[in-house]
């Protein structure tokens, strides 16, 4: 849930509480003992989360944690660690501490959309407008190539990202969930299947048709049919307030000035992609009904055919690469094949990891973004990571012997390439078409550079075909092909999204700078009044001109207080992110500039017709005009308008 995650924030607690939750007993109230068959070792499971979970909580500055490890039989260990609530002082309680999933939700909507597929009620390959109201029916964007449950399952149904509407500023104002599926429909920028791009919207939409084919709300059914007959008891679809006073959840804390901070009470939209609570111990209970193809404690929620198309590869353009499969991801790594699913909102971070041929599943839940040295070493990455490797099996992948591509040229793969994951005509496109493309390079050893704008640079080395494996062997990069060109890049690190390569003059870098110039050239308007100021001070004569010269500078003067009016909301905004899902960071748009802008390009032609001012001065002013129009087009395609 990306921009859900970016940024809600805030945090409470003396320093003294801080510490002394950072500081906690390794295992809290809350933790069981073992109970399974035997097939792994859970001393030496508990021994190393009892010592890697609170060691990285202390370092990272996060409160609390819970953890469940399960495998077919039954559970291996479950713990808490830390604290809920530091200002309170209350402890991580396995067994009762509900933790946000965030976007792990996706895994329970596509449980209920097989549910439904089983029963005949929906049907995976045919169009979802088939299932929808009309008010709710997709565009006829790209004729002949519908869009299908099969695609929102698997985020390849080409919908841009959108960022409004996906919060709401009070409880009162939160929307129904048919009720935002119309009124925030996105565009579809890709056709259906020919990227992976993560949506939200696809899976909130899934999750209405879920609700529009039962006859039931979406979060009536998911109680009545997934989360009662696995006796989760502790996992429902609500919002954080409510989930606060029923299901005991953790405070959300992120770090602010080095202290940890309770994140603001927030309300969200679209429940289906990431509204839901449970604690640890229902989520083992959920791991292990996957993990025994559908069925736990003799209660059957899907077949095991079910599980194993949502647990294995379904999409993807780079098929030697991993992909998605129905609510959930193929992760890397040679060894046993796994799955896994994440949840980011602020504060609240959560991951399960399932290895069916090993029968083992974990899940980690922490309610603190923390100080994690880089993006992907935060508490919950590490235990993961850690865990796959020293108790499932998982390796690097093996890196050929030599570098080298004798007479290979990998000029082909250069280039920019932009995260498919993309906004359409709205301000977050600014931020995320700044922030999320890699560029490749051909360091002429035969091997290829990327580097990415918050990700560390990578060197890949050719591994077949279109395949590269990094230097490391953490992961593999795989090359789009269509009708023998590149068309994009895709890696095994991250199969949520793609990267569709762009031409040099689409890139970021070519059009934010000359945005950034026009602006200024624009903003030079606003020495007019300023001199015009100086010169009366100073009781010097103002240069003859006649009045609709003088008036012409109105409207530049007026094009520039917007424009940089603007800049200041969209800064601000960049702070604070939250506020443009839910409307509140811009309180008006560049549209209401076009008229002055139109007016100065019109009086910049005129000034040259009727010989206003001097040469200089009219090449000052159509200076301006140009500045406005290059400003508010480049604007415009970053949907600022």
């Amino acid at each position: 849930m990306m921009l859900r995650a970016l940024t809600r924030a805030g945090l409470s607690g003396s320093a003294v509480i801080l510490l002394s939750g950072l500081s906690a007993p390794a295992a809290m109230a809350g933790s069981t003992g073992p109970v399974h068959d035997g097939s792994f070792d859970s001393g030496r499971v508990q021994a190393f989360l009892d010592r890697r979970v609170p060691q990285l909580l202390r370092e990272q500055k996060v409160p609390g944690a819970a953890v469940s490890v399960v495998d077919s039989a039954g559970e291996i260990f479950t713990g808490g660690y830390g604290y809920a609530d530091l200002a309170a002082g209350k402890p991580v309680v396995a067994d009762t501490t509900a933790f946000q999933t965030a976007s792990i939700a996706k895994t329970f909507t596509a449980v209920a959309v097989m549910q439904l597929a089983e029963t005949e009620k929906l049907d995976l390959d045919a169009d979802v407008n088939g299932y929808l109201p009309e008010k709710a029916k997709l565009p006829d964007t790209h004729p002949g190539r519908p869009v299908t449950l099969r695609h929102l399952l698997t985020h390849t149904a080409g919908f841009a990202e959108i960022t409004e509407g996906t919060a709401a500023p009070s409880a009162e104002r939160v929307s129904a969930l048919g009720d935002y599926i119309v009124r925030y429909q996105p565009a579809r920028i890709h056709p259906p299947g020919r990227f992976v791009a993560y949506s939200n919207y696809g899976i909130d939409l899934a999750g209405y048709i879920v609700q529009t084919v039962s006859g039931r709300s979406f979060e009536d059914y998911m109680t009545q049919r997934v989360f009662a007959p696995l006796r989760m008891t502790r996992t429902a679809f609500m919002q954080l307030d409510e989930a606060r006073r029923r299901l005991s959840a953790p405070v959300p804390y992120e770090i602010i000035d080095g202290e940890n901070r309770p994140v603001p009470l927030w309300y969200a939209n679209g429940a289906p992609s990431g509204g839901s609570y449970a604690t640890v111990t229902d989520m083992g209970r959920f791991l292990r009904a996957l993990l025994n193809g559908g069925e736990l404690d003799g209660r059957r929620v899907l077949t095991s055919t079910s599980v194993k198309a949502m647990l294995r590869r379904q999409a993807g353009p780079q098929p030697e690469l991993r992909g998605p499969g129905f609510g959930t991801f193929q992760g890397k790594g040679t060894g046993p094949q796994w799955a896994w699913h994440t949840g980011d909102e602020s504060g609240a971070h959560a991951e399960y990891a399932l290895v069916p041929e090993r029968g083992v599943g974990i899940y980690i839940a922490v309610n603190g973004d923390g100080v994690a040295p880089d993006k992907l070493s935060g508490v919950r990455d590490v235990v993961i990571r850690e865990f796959l490797t020293t108790f499932a099996g998982v390796k690097p992948y093996p890196v050929p012997a030599s570098p080298a591509a004798p007479g290979r040229d990998l000029d082909s793969y250069t280039g920019e390439y932009l995260a498919t994951r993309m906004s359409e005509g709205e301000a977050y496109e600014l931020f995320l078409s700044a922030a999320d493309r890699v560029t490749v390079t051909a360091l002429g050893d035969g091997t290829l550079h990327t580097s990415h704008p918050v990700l560390p640079d990578r060197v890949w080395i050719p591994a077949g075909g279109e395949t590269f494996v990094s230097a490391d062997g953490t992961d593999r990069l795989g090359f789009i092909k269509e009708e023998g060109k590149i068309v994009g890049l895709s890696s095994d690190g991250n199969p949520t999204q793609n990267y569709e390569r762009i031409s040099w003059y689409a890139s970021p870098m070519v059009l934010l700078p000359t945005a950034a110039g026009a602006l200024l050239v624009l903003l030079g308007a606003l020495a007019w009044p300023v001199a015009a100021l100086g010169r009366r001070l100073r009781g010097r004569a103002t240069p003859p001109t006649g009045r609709a010269a003088w008036q012409a500078q109105v409207p530049a003067v007026a094009t520039a207080l917007i424009c940089l009016g603007y800049l200041g909301f969209l800064t601000r905004a960049a702070s604070d992110l939250a506020s443009l899902s839910t409307g509140t960071a811009l309180p008006f748009s560049l549209v209401w500039v076009l008229p002055t802008t139109v007016t100065v390009v019109a009086l910049a032609a005129l000034s040259w017709s009727r010989g206003w001012w001097s040469k200089a001065a009219r090449v000052r002013y159509s200076a301006v005009a140009a500045g406005a129009v290059v400003f508010l087009t480049i604007a415009a395609r970053y949907g600022l308008m």
